[in-house]
């Protein structure tokens, strides 16, 4: 299995900007720069079905982690090999 390797993201801890304001920021930046519809809809959809279980869009964005992006990570992969073995 390839390696993930996550980029470490530098934030200000002292920065008290929500997700949802990184959310929406993010997609402005992704529409500005020219993203066709559908990867902007999967994009949504991942906050919306993915994100969205883990976090709450009112958290602060520093809560998000290295670590608990591996975490979350590993258990998808579990996921994955359970529901293809039966």
């Amino acid at each position: 299995m390839a390696k993930l390797r996550l980029k470490t993201l530098k934030i200000n801890n002292n920065s008290s900007k929500i997700i949802e304001e990184c959310y929406s920021e993010y997609m402005d930046y992704c529409k500005s720069i020219g993203l066709r519809q559908a990867t902007l809809e999967s994009k949504q959809r991942f906050y919306k079905y993915d994100l969205l279980k883990h976090v709450s869009p009112d958290n602060e964005i520093n809560v998000i982690t290295q670590k608990k992006v591996e975490e979350w990570i590993s258990s998808k992969v579990i996921m994955y090999f359970i529901m293809i073995m039966y």
